[in-house]
This record gives structure tokens, sequence and C-alpha cells, in this order.
């Protein structure tokens, strides 16, 4: 193979659309291109185009006149240290990362080379980008020419002067998200005085579209254009007095103000460690408190629902594919939204959805092999991810080999007392026999929990789970059904083998502590909590969740839960995404905020992290909650996401502190955490307005963990509109 002229490290959405319009616009032939990716399949992919396929980040660079670094901001900390090994000073590097400066990559890669910093958008997708490209010296123009080749191939390319990268940001880099937040306000004024909504989106889209044409193609200011459009005394100069009489001009500056700000914070917080400092992995980037609790108490979860998510198909169709191996491909979107632990819906053989299991001793076939698996986990591990797995103990599926024998050899079979039978009745599928199903579902298969050689089969298969795939806890179906005394001897096996293995359990209703005590589980989901927040933001009534908070973990004695570590969750693949339970979805960030500031393990379902939707509708199957996402997507709220999950991990009162409510209204919630004289405030406003308390009990200086800054405090907060604030109370 020979030299190369452009590499790309990354291959995501961006870099595929880089490279879409490079080798379309006749600018570079396939051959001459480069590629590195962890996702094998992408790589397969782009093999079979024609490119040119590494297997490290070395060999590229090595192999490539110029490298284009396509990888989130979070990631440039590992990457840097394997661009550095196959680089030299005549190499021209691209970067596309927002808040990563030009000081960060050549401190990381050792030298004082050529570079070229650009700020695209996602309209480049299209072919429609516009990109802002800044040259840093030692780079030529002839270097910065090849680097606008590159993005003028997919839209239009502008030099702008090194020192205001930063702030070129919300002129091309956010501005997209503005100009469809102005488009969506349009749509949805339409739809609320009559006008169809896809009429309305079809006519605000092309008008947009028409808009920047003028823009670009007429000599005309936008204010010249401005008043083309507005006639003396007519409807639009009344909505343009509309728009300046509620602070639309002032709300754009401080918008882009705010872009600018958190890029300045994104550049400090990835600033290269010294070599002494760096850190082995991505997950000990940020070293957290030191604390003698249990490993999942202070974990912040992530839930995946494999047979969705790998895109499986629904039935078993007894073809062998590996499909997990797609987990490891998340493995750095799930650090960047600040999980380190992941809760495994099943995965064993099933005849269809999983919790209808037909082998408890291998991978379900449509996921893959036990090897597969193990890789996963192994993968998963080695970036400090802890791993849970359901446990269906309750029933099994109907394809159950024990069950398939008992239907087979009847009353002679060896299994028969595995299961609830009566030989003189006849069950919905028409078997000859009946058997005691799983709440009306006779499609699953109860199973008798108290037959010692079923707890026997059972306990040998967690024993082997352990040992094949590593796993760390084991989360318990229907829970608040299942055999106490199975929950107790399982108690004691597993604690036997590893005292922090985590046991937690799925409990819908009733008295938690039945079910989470010192003989049986550690934690159960907390449903009680999950509907509350919801709830207490769609009905503009915070009480709700305060009195469940009140109620679970407050001050005084009587309260149920104190010093447990409840499973918080504001949706997971039993109920509708909480970014379609929401009448606004300016609450999702409040939402995620009070999950992440009250006592609990908070737990993020796959995709719900950037607001992904889906409706459970009664009497069809939950497939729309359980959907295949090609790849992760970020947005804001992933990222605010990713702060509440650092800010909780860091700060032990948020861990394990106490509850105390200090402040409430209608929209307004704040609360204090403490422990071991570390105390947190936890503010709440979900109105769309600016909220100043009434003067609460404390005073002093405080730590916005939410800013990182401090604030002088007078007694009284000033809370943004759909907003949650940490304050820790130095």
């Amino acid at each position: 193979m020979g030299q190369l002229r452009l590499g790309f490290i990354g291959i995501g959405n961006m870099a595929t659309a880089i490279i879409g319009g490079a080798v379309k616009s006749g600018q570079f032939l396939a051959s001459e291109i480069g590629i590195f990716d962890i996702n094998e399949e992408k790589l397969k992919d782009f093999t079979s185009r024609g490119f040119a396929a590494f297997s490290s980040i070395k060999e590229l660079v090595c192999a490539c006149d110029a490298v284009l670094i396509s990888v989130k901001p979070q990631n440039f900390p590992q990457v840097l240290p394997e661009i550095k090994e196959g680089m030299s000073s005549d190499k021209l590097l691209i970067s596309i990362a927002a808040g990563i400066t030009a000081d960060i990559i050549k401190n990381g890669v050792g030298c004082d080379c050529k570079l070229v910093l650009a700020m695209p958008n996602t309209p480049l997708l299209l072919g429609c980008g516009a990109t802002a490209l800044s040259l840093i010296p030692p780079a030529t123009q002839q270097d910065f020419d090849f680097a606008k080749k590159i993005f003028a191939s997919a839209g239009v390319a502008a030099q702008i002067s090194p020192d205001k990268m930063k702030e070129i940001i919300p002129v091309n880099g956010s501005s997209p998200a503005f100009f469809y937040y102005f488009a969506k306000t349009i749509i949805e004024s339409a739809v609320k005085m009559g006008i169809d909504a896809e009429t309305a989106k079809l006519l605000v889209a092309q008008t947009m579209l028409g808009s920047a044409r003028m823009l670009m193609e007429s000599d005309k200011t936008p204010q010249e254009l401005i008043d083309m459009v507005c006639s003396p005394g007519g409807a639009t100069l009344a909505g343009m007095k509309a728009l300046d009489d509620n602070g639309f001009t002032t709300a754009i500056a401080a918008a882009s103000e705010a872009c600018v700000k958190r890029a300045s914070e994104l550049a400090a917080q990835n600033s290269m460690p010294t070599p002494a400092e760096k850190p082995a992995t991505f997950a000990e980037k940020e070293a957290r408190p030191q604390s003698d609790r249990p490993w999942y108490e202070e974990s912040a979860f992530y839930q995946i629902y494999p047979i969705g998510f790998c895109g499986a198909p629904l039935q078993n169709d007894g073809v062998l594919q590996n499909r997990i191996g797609k987990v490891s491909s998340w493995i750095s979107h799930m650090l960047d939204t600040g999980v380190d632990a992941i809760y495994f819906s099943p995965v064993f053989e099933s005849d269809s959805h999983g919790y209808d299991t037909r082998d408890y001793s291998k991978i379900d076939c449509r996921l893959g092999t036990n090897q597969d698996f193990a890789k996963v986990c192994t993968d998963l591990h080695s970036k400090g991810i802890h791993v849970v797995i359901d446990g269906v103990f309750n029933h099994v599926g109907r394809g159950f080999w024990a069950f398939q024998d008992l239907l087979k050899n009847r009353q002679d079979s060896q299994y028969r007392d595995w299961f609830y039978i009566d030989f003189n009745r006849n069950g919905n599928f028409n078997d000859g026999l009946w058997y005691e199903g799983w709440e009306g579902h006779f499609e699953l298969v109860k199973l008798n929990l108290d037959n010692p050689k079923v707890r026997e089969h059972l306990f040998g298969c967690i024993r082997g789970w352990i040992d094949e795939f590593n796993i760390d806890g084991l989360r318990l179906d229907v829970a608040y059904m299942l055999n106490q005394n199975f929950m107790r001897e399982l108690h004691v096996f597993v604690k036997g083998i590893r005292q922090d293995f985590f046991l937690l359990g799925e409990a819908i209703h009733g008295d938690y502590n039945r079910i989470v005590n010192d003989e049986m589980l550690d934690s159960c989901t907390n449903y009680e909590c999950y509907k509350g927040i919801y709830s207490s933001l769609n009905d503009r009534n915070m009480f709700e969740i305060a009195h469940s908070l009140n109620r679970q973990f407050g001050p005084e004695q009587w309260t149920s839960y104190k010093g447990k570590h409840l499973f918080n969750f504001v949706d997971n693949h039993d109920v509708s995404r909480i970014a379609s339970v929401l009448k606004d979805d300016r609450h999702l960030m409040p939402a995620y905020g009070l999950m992440f500031g009250m006592p609990g393990i908070p737990c993020v379902y796959y995709g719900s992290e950037w607001g992904a939707t889906g409706e459970k509708i009664k009497g069809a199957d939950d497939a729309p909650l359980r959907p295949c996402f090609d790849e992760p997507r970020e947005n804001p709220l992933t990222q605010r996401i990713a702060d509440f999950s650092y800010i909780r991990s860091h700060n032990l009162a948020l861990c394990h502190g106490s509850y105390r409510q200090v402040y409430i209204t209608n929209l307004q919630l704040v609360f204090e955490r403490e422990y071991n004289g570390n105390r947190v405030l936890v503010a709440i406003n979900a109105d769309s307005q600016l909220h100043t308390t009434k003067v609460l009990p404390t005073s002093g200086k405080m730590f916005d963990l939410t800013r990182g800054d401090y604030i002088e405090f007078g007694g009284a907060l000033t809370l943004a509109p759909y907003s949650c604030t940490f304050l820790r109370c130095d």
C-alpha cells in the first residue's frame, strides 16, 4: 500500500458525510483515503467500497499525509498519544472537535505539528455545510487550501482567525439548532391556530431555504431584506415588534454567549494531563472521592434491551448471528454520558422477547454465542463499567427444555415437579394439561422455586454466569412476586461468592422493605418516584414528588426507606419514554436533574439520553419502546446528563446523603443532601420564567457545581427557567 493522501480517525455521521463529499466531488479517490474506527462493521463496509482500513491509529497516521480527527472531545486524551506514535512534523492534522485547542493537540502529539482546526455543522450531512477553518502555523497556505478543499466539497468553507474558534461556534456550529428551534416554534404556533403540522413544516422549511438563498445571493444586508418584507403598519411589522418586546435579540445574544462560555469550559476540561498524571483508562480520568461503600451505591447505570438494541428478530428464528458485539461500539458513548454500570435486559436463549427463557446456559442465538457476550463483558470491564444482567426466575417460556420434556413425557417426566401442573385440566394452549402462568400470560410457565432441584439448576447457571461473564450483579424480574425463600437463599449464595455482588429487584408497588433488606435484595426499582417525577412536571405540581421523597427519605423517624439506595429511572423498557410522556420537552433536563439529585441509584435507558420517543400502547407489543438505533447520538440533553452524573459521582452527599426539603412551590423544589458534614442543595425550577426563592435557612459562599464557579448566597436563589442546579455548601 502506497502513501495515502488523507486518513480519518473515527467514521461517525460527520466523517462519513465529509468522506462522501470528498469522493463525490472528484477531489479524492476512495483508494487515496485511509480509515480507522473501533467499529469493525463500519471498517468492513468502507473496505468493501475501496477504502483502506487500518487496525490501529498509529498505522493509519504513518500511512497518510494528512489525518482528520473525528472523535468526541472527551476521547482526545486517549487518541492523541496513539497519534503521537506515528506522528512526524511534515504531516497535517485536521480536527473538527469543539473546545479542543491547538495547544491541547500539539502537547498531546508531542510536536509543533502542522494543524488546521475546523468547525463544521450538521447540514454538511446533506452536502450543504458551512465550515469555519483556522490555519495554525507551521501549517502553510497550501495546507489550508488542502483542508478547505475537503470541506468545500460538502458545502462552503471560510477562514477565521485562530483566536476566534470558540466565538465562531454560535455562528455556524450551533446555529442550525437555533434555526430549528425557531422553525419548531413557528410550526407549533401554526398548529395551535388550526393549521396542519405537515403543511406548516413544508412552508416553514421552504421559507427558510428561500430566505437563506436570498441572503446568500443578493447584495442586500439582512436589515434591507427585513424591510422588504415589512410593510408600514402591516402584520409582519407587528410580529417583529412582538419579537423585540419579548426579548428576541437579547435571547439570541445570550445563547451565543452561552455557547462560547461552554466551549471555554470544555477546553479547560479537556486539557491534556502531564505524563505523570495521565490516566491509565478513560474511566480513571477524574478520580472520585474515596469511599468504602458498595460500588453500586455510587454508580450510574445504563439500561439496554439487547434484542431491540441489536435489531434482532422479535421471534427466535434459530439463526446464530453476533449482534451483541454492537454494545462494544457504544462504550465510548456510555462513558461520555457519565455511566459506569450497565444493566442488560434478558440475554439468554428465549422464545421471543427474552422473558420467556428456553435455556439459562446459552446466550440467545439472535445475539451471538457465549463467547461473543463474554468479549462484550470484558470490553465493558476494561473501561470500568460493571455488568448486571436480568435474572428471569419466576417463569420460563414454553420452549424451555424441561417444559418440553414435560409436554412429551407428561406424568413420566422427571421435571413434572419443576412447574405447577394439573393433569386433570386443559389450558389455553390445548396441551391436555393445565399449568400456572404469569399473571394470565400462559406463554410464560411459572417455575416451582420451592423445588430444590429447580434451585440447584438456577444457582448452577448463575455460578456459570459469574465464572464465564464475570457479571457483577443480577436484576430479578418480577421480584415483587418472587418466592421470598428463594431470594434469601440466592442472597446467601451470591454474597458467598462475591460480597459486593449487586441484587436488584423489580418492584412496581407495595412496601419495598419486604424484599429490600439484609436477607434479600440490595435495591429495587422505585416506581413510586418514577411516576412522581413526570406527573409533577406535567401537572405543574412539585408537591407530588416532594411528598414521595419526604415519605421515603425525609428526616422524620417514620420515613420508609432512609438509608436505602433504591433504583431510580424516568423510563425503561416497559413504559413510555420520558420524551413522549412529558407535555413540555423543556422539562427533560429538570426530570433528569431530579433523578440524579434525589436519593438512590440513577439509571438511563438507551436512547432516552438524547430524547428518543416511544409510546406504550395498550394491546400492542412493546417493540416501539425497544428500538434499534444505528449509532448513539449526542445533543445538549446528553451533555447535561453527563454533567449531572459527574456531579453526583464526585459528591458523596448525592450518593449517600440524607434528604431534607428546604423550599417548595408548585413549580420549584429545593432540597438538601448531607453526608459526613458535606452538604449539597439541589434546586429544580420547572417554570418558563426566572424564579427567586424566598429566604432559605442557609447562607454564605456556595459553589455552583452546574456552572463551575462560586456564588455569594444571601439566603435566596435565582433559578433559571427549566433548570436543575447543584450547589455545594462551602
